[in-house]
This record gives structure tokens, C-alpha cells and sequence, in this order.
């Protein structure tokens, strides 16, 4: 077996094991605690991202793809 590099480690990490949402969330949350955003905010992001990936879904549905 050839061993892995650090950065394709990290794309495993990043794209097989935690969701995308959670990570969504993580980064909101540690956005909010430095202070770079207020919390109204962070339920913006949240809302944006979360709303994009129900529409892609639909548009999908509608034009005959599977999910």
C-alpha cells in the first residue's frame, strides 16, 4: 500500500466522513465566536446553504434525476 499525503487525508476526512452540513455548521459557530459575524448571522449562513441544497434537490426531481 502507498501511503497517503496529508492533503488526501484530509479530502477523505472532508468528503467521506463528516456531512457537509456539519461542517457548515462548525465554521458558522467558530465564525460567530471569533466574533466575525453576529448571530443572526450565522443563522443566515445556515438558512443559505441548507435552502441551496433543498433546491438543487427539487430541480433535480423535476428534471427526471434521481437524488
Amino acid at each position: 500500500m502507498e501511503k497517503k499525503t496529508f492533503a488526501e487525508k484530509l479530502d477523505y476526512v472532508f468528503n467521506k466522513l463528516l456531512p457537509k452540513k456539519l461542517i457548515v455548521v462548525i465554521i458558522s459557530t467558530i465564525i460567530v465566536f471569533k466574533e466575525i459575524a453576529v448571530p443572526a448571522e450565522y443563522w443566515y449562513i445556515l438558512m443559505v446553504y441548507v435552502g441551496g441544497n433543498v433546491i438543487g434537490k427539487f430541480v433535480s426531481v423535476f428534471k427526471g434525476k434521481e437524488l
